[in-house]
């Protein structure tokens, strides 16, 4: 009766499955959006040009026994144009190396260099792919098929999930299966928390997106944003935020 072992053989085990999962795609496949609608807020910026998001980032989803780490990673270009394309595209490749599961982002059309260029670093990696077949809802489901048949012939995914970010449709099939295929570990994060970027860091990303969205061609690309000041007030007036806009 006094025999610890028995007594835990009695005590259900709690499961806590906890880890990062890398989202990677072409740009514009709505990967920013993913992971806004799957944290319930939003942490990366979004706008219709591509390469609109340019660090990694981080979104962390937390439920009950369960905790993912969402990459965002900048849209993947197979040859970069230039230093910041080159230093993008690695910040892809390492999120590969330190993910549990991968997400790879695609939309309702087959495999282009692209696609094909990440199927062939997933044997490399030997890490848990899931394709995740974004806006579904801009096709008919008779076209949906093939494009399935296709990437189902092209790499062995462990799942295939078709999805509308926008529409949040599919989303909580998705995040089920994610919990299937992360590690049993505790929280990496603290459960409060939806991303690990400063406040500031986010205010400089919202005012960025919003310089992609009224600016046209080549203005967006060479634009940083720097916090001066900020000051959160009362809840009779505003907070007050200055930011600099610097332009190549």
């Amino acid at each position: 009766d006094n025999d610890p072992m028995a007594l835990n053989d009695e005590m259900p085990a709690v499961a806590i499955r906890s880890g990062l999962v890398a989202i990677i795609g072409r740009a514009n496949v709505g990967k920013s959006t993913l992971v806004n609608k799957l944290v319930g807020q939003k942490v990366s910026i979004v706008s219709p040009k591509p390469h609109t998001t340019r660090h990694r980032l981080l979104g962390i989803l937390s439920g009950e026994g369960f905790q993912v780490g969402l990459l965002d990673t900048p849209g993947y270009l197979v040859k970069g144009q230039d230093q910041l394309d080159a230093a993008m595209s690695r910040q892809s490749a390492t999120a590969l190396v330190e993910a549990d599961v991968i997400l790879l982002v695609v939309e309702p059309r087959r495999p282009g260099d692209v696609e094909i260029h990440f199927m062939d670093q997933f044997y490399k990696a030997k890490t848990p792919v899931i394709l995740v077949v974004n806006k579904v809802d801009s096709v008919q489901k008779g076209r949906l098929l093939p494009v399935i048949e296709a990437y189902a012939k092209a790499y062995a995914f462990e799942e295939i999930v078709p999805v509308s970010a926008l529409q949040e449709d599919g989303l909580d099939l998705l995040v089920q299966l994610l919990k299937r295929h992360l590690p049993r570990e505790e929280f990496l994060y603290d459960p409060d928390l939806v991303t690990d970027r400063s406040l500031r860091f986010l205010m400089g990303e919202v005012i960025r997106e919003k310089v992609f969205l009224y600016f046209d061609k080549e203005v967006p690309y060479f634009v940083a944003v720097e916090i001066d000041d900020f000051e959160e007030r009362d809840g009779t007036q505003s907070d007050y935020l200055r930011a600099s806009i610097y332009v190549d």
